[in-house]
């Protein structure tokens, strides 16, 4: 169980936290929530556009 204990195979197996640790993760994290606000503004005014146009037999 030498692997366990060498840092560079740790690394080769979550190749997404290699290098540069905590900065790009909260870049990540950054990127995340600015799309996840994206994605609610966009739904928000779809179903406002729904809620203010006739009732065409759609929506859920």
């Amino acid at each position: 169980m030498s692997s366990s204990d060498d840092p560079s195979a740790d690394l080769r197996k979550r190749p997404g936290q290699a290098k540069g640790g905590s900065r790009d993760a909260q870049e990540r994290a950054d990127r995340l929530a600015k799309q996840l606000r994206a994605n609610l503004a966009k739904r928000k005014q779809q179903q406002r556009k729904r809620d203010a146009g006739p009732d065409e037999g759609g929506g859920a």
